[in-house]
């Protein structure tokens, strides 16, 4: 839906079909993998701090 609409808006403008396409590629690009790449960021940030939690209960549970 979000393509047909870009091209519409483009038809009016001489703007080459190569353009267009690559401009809705990087638009998926950023629209898909951006999400992805912030989220695996956040998770590897959170598993980190998780692994030195758990590090930290098994010393203490080791000293007693």
């Amino acid at each position: 839906m979000l393509e047909a609409v870009f091209i519409a808006m483009l038809s009016a403008e001489p703007v080459s079909r190569g353009a267009v396409i690559a401009a809705l590629l990087a638009y998926r690009l950023l629209y898909y993998f951006l999400p992805l790449a912030i989220a695996t960021m956040g998770y590897l940030i959170l598993e980190s701090q998780a692994k030195k939690l758990r590090e930290k209960n098994q010393r203490k549970l080791a000293d007693g």
